[in-house]
């Protein structure tokens, strides 16, 4: 969607408004012991708070 943006491919109607977003991870208790689950969920919980397309600003 960033990418559509910048292009103009995609306009933005509403500009000023804003809606916060919750995001859940959910695994099976034995499938979130695996260390690529937990990377996963890390890398996740690190872009959608700070990265390009965090779903907040701070």
């Amino acid at each position: 969607m960033a990418q559509a943006l910048t292009e103009g491919t995609l306009e933005r109607v509403l500009p000023a408004w804003e809606q916060p977003a919750d995001v859940w991870a959910m695994a099976a208790a034995r499938s979130a012991q695996s260390a690529k689950v937990r990377v996963c969920v890390d890398f996740l919980k690190q872009e959608l708070a700070h990265g390009e397309f965090a779903l907040w600003k701070t």
